[in-house]
């Protein structure tokens, strides 16, 4: 009796070489998978966090203030100036009392805080071109573009006041990656939000 091993067969050798190929590709394909997967997370954390960043500045009234004092002193802006800056934005205006019309929504550009004056919240034609911090840059590497429609509202329901008592934004946030561009629910934002305009004039 022979006690030497028997070795693979040419059909086995080549049902094993099959198998670790189907084992290398599946493990190829579940971390390829994995992989976009850890992306289009990413993707959807760098997405709420650029609507944090907007918002957070949106319902900044001294944000609010400084895009309209840059508003130039056209007779299409008497009206919005004079509701964000009262006194200050409707020095235009005859009557004072009733210069900021009520529920007018008017696109504005939306400057941030500080000295270099960019625009965060752009409008229908121009708009805003927003990183992945939700910070404004210039170029075509935008993560998201944003517009920004004005709705001032003046108190007790009138139709026009000297200066509004709160302000309706609304905003609309396209997102650009492919992870998002792909499902309309993700690719697309549009929220509302109020302001409230402090001032014990009004």
């Amino acid at each position: 009796m022979s006690t030497g091993q028997k070795g693979f067969s040419e059909f086995e050798f080549l049902g094993l070489v099959s198998a670790g190929l189907l084992i290398a590709g599946l493990l190829a394909h579940f971390i390829f998978d994995q992989s976009i997967q850890v992306e289009r997370l990413n993707a959807l954390v760098q997405r709420d966090s650029v609507r944090l960043s907007l918002e957070s500045r949106l319902t900044d009234l001294n944000v609010l203030q400084k895009s309209a004092m840059a508003m130039p002193q056209t007779a299409d802006n008497v009206s919005l100036k004079a509701c964000i800056l009262g006194d200050e934005g409707n020095q235009d205006c005859k009557d004072k009392e009733t210069c900021c019309e009520s529920r007018m929504r008017r696109a504005m550009p939306v400057f941030d805080l500080g000295d270099d004056a960019k625009v965060i919240g752009g409008t229908h034609d121009v708009s805003a071109c927003l990183n992945e911090q939700g910070q404004s840059i210039e170029g075509d590497g935008c993560f998201a573009r944003s517009r920004v429609v004005i709705e001032p509202v003046c108190a007790g329901g009138e139709g026009r006041c000297r200066q509004a008592s709160a302000l309706l934004i609304r905003y609309q946030l396209q997102f650009l990656p492919a992870f998002l561009q792909t499902d309309p629910e993700l690719s697309t934002l549009e929220r509302t939000i109020s302001v409230i305009v402090e001032d014990d004039a009004i």
